[in-house]
């Protein structure tokens, strides 16, 4: 299983931090876990997806609540 927390790093520093595109070399150097199964990455990406969906929309009703 790809650990979320690596996910997150990836992210931050590659679109957050504006580090570059995420690119098979980055993938092989920083993340080779990832490569072994491409598939399992693209679905935990779609678990985060949606948990900050559901984040976001819970901070909104929060807001409304205000």
């Amino acid at each position: 299983m790809i650990d979320p927390a690596s996910l997150d790093e990836l992210a931050y520093n590659h679109h957050w931090h504006g580090a570059g595109a995420i690119t098979h070399e980055v993938l092989e150097n920083h993340y080779p876990e990832m490569l072994e199964d491409l598939d399992e990455v693209i679905e935990q990406i779609g678990y985060i997806i949606a948990m900050w969906r559901d984040t976001l929309n819970d901070i909104k009703k929060i807001q409304k609540e205000e």
